[in-house]
């Protein structure tokens, strides 16, 4: 109730802001269009400063980012504003269609100046695409605002370049959609979408193309079908996978989209990386919060594998290994399996996702960890040192801070930190009986 009580306040605010400007002078009706067509200059009825200091900030954002900045701002923590901002509707100051008699140039000279900023697309795209009535351009930020959805769609259409932003100005039924269906999943996730010469330019370049084909069910050839796919697949975690891939530096990006393997391996390993992405993170729900991220998410846990220059992880790797640690189980078994002429194949991206996207924040938080750990520590261990090695991983889950300890003062034979961790153990039994016994 606080927090919606806070919001209405916030509104007014603006409100109240907007009225005070358009009273103190004449808005200013031209807008320029950008020389590539894809963004146009607007007026800013009210001022940016006193938009910004009505959503709570000290100064306003930058003028490219202005309208995006203050859009985060609004509906980036939750939706209690919602109800606030239908009332905005009503109550902002109706801009005349027609620009006014502006009268001398003396009373033009003597006018406060406006504040203007660019906003993606122009004004009679957005008219067309989403509001679907007439707003001029010296109202077209103020409806923006008004509107969640169109601020979380001008707040993705703002990461956009212009080759991607000129084709969506030709389709504008690739907008409407996106306004309607998937505002918020768009908001967060277009800036890795590029489009050109008619086609996906994909994350990972041509030879990814057939692995996101596969993924979104249309070609690359028709950016219009494979946008919409794209942003509704997997409730938005398809195109949470595309941004959060299209991030990394190009190792990281080669280990996940699998380049390091065979063709026909790596087209099933990523369809089951997209599947292990889309059945992981229940507890978040891109529409209400757009702006944040599970903890412990698919795109940490990319970042934190350590790769070679080809995309490959790094000793240790083995999935016969790391499946004995994560797992528990006997360890004579497990060490028997890891002695036996085998082609153990090593972790890949959808391995990881499968063993650690799928549990609750703190589990995954500790697993990568304990992944981390075991890649820093013992890359170089010897074959025979295995059943060690993975003793002392899982020793890891247990008394992580001995672990680091060790590694931190140089220590590298995993038999060290067996040793380390079973003196630990004795010790915390001797400490609980002395507790008991009291």
């Amino acid at each position: 109730m606080k927090r919606l009580l806070l919001s209405s306040i916030v509104f007014t605010t603006i409100v109240a802001a907007f009225h005070v400007q358009v009273a103190a002078a004449d808005i200013v009706w031209a807008s320029d269009v950008s020389a590539s067509g894809v963004s146009e200059d607007v007026p800013v009825a009210g001022g940016t400063l006193a938009i910004a200091q009505a959503v709570g900030l000290e100064a306003p954002p930058d003028r490219a980012r202005f309208v995006a900045d203050v859009a985060r701002v609004l509906y980036g923590g939750s939706d209690s504003r919602r109800a606030s901002a239908d009332g905005l509707v009503r109550t902002l100051p109706a801009a005349p269609s027609t620009p006014p008699d502006r009268g001398t140039d003396a009373a033009d000279a003597a006018a406060p100046p406006l504040d203007v900023v660019p906003v993606p697309l122009t004004t009679e795209i957005w008219n067309a695409a989403v509001f679907h009535r007439r707003v001029p351009a010296s109202g077209l930020v103020t409806a923006i605002l008004a509107d969640r959805r169109a601020a979380l769609l001008c707040h993705g259409l703002a990461a956009l370049d212009d080759s991607t932003l000129a084709f969506l100005s030709d389709h504008p039924d690739v907008i409407t959609r996106l306004y309607t269906e998937h505002a918020a999943v768009f908001a967060v996730f277009a800036g890795a979408l590029h489009i050109r010469d008619g086609r996906v330019a994909t994350v990972g370049g041509d030879a990814a193309a057939p692995l996101w084909e596969a993924a979104v069910g249309e070609p690359v050839t028709r950016p219009d079908r494979f946008v919409r796919e794209l942003f509704t697949r997997g409730g938005g975690r398809l195109a949470y996978l595309y941004d959060a891939i299209g991030q990394l530096d190009r190792a990281h990006a080669a280990f996940a989209l699998g380049a390091w393997m065979p063709a026909p391996r790596r087209a099933e390993r990523f369809a089951a990386l997209v599947s292990a992405t889309n059945a992981a993170y229940r507890e978040w729900h891109v529409d209400n919060v757009p702006f944040a991220r599970p903890i412990h998410d698919i795109a940490s846990l990319l970042m934190r594998v350590d790769v070679a220059a080809d995309g490959s992880p790094k000793p240790p790797a083995g999935r016969t290994l790391w499946s004995a640690v994560f797992d528990g189980g006997d360890l004579a078994e497990a060490d028997a399996k890891l002695r036996a002429p085998s082609s153990d194949e090593p972790v890949d991206a959808a391995w990881l996702a499968q063993s650690i996207a799928r549990l609750e924040a703190q589990q995954r938080g500790d697993r990568l960890d304990q992944f981390s750990f075991g890649q820093r520590t013992f890359g170089s261990a010897a074959d025979d040192d295995r059943a060690a090695t993975i003793l002392a991983l899982r020793a890891f889950d247990r008394y992580p801070m001995l672990m680091l300890t060790l590694e931190r003062i140089g220590v590298t034979r995993p038999s060290a930190y067996v040793a380390a961790g079973r003196h630990a153990g004795e010790l915390g039994a001797v400490i609980l009986y002395a507790i008991s016994d009291q």
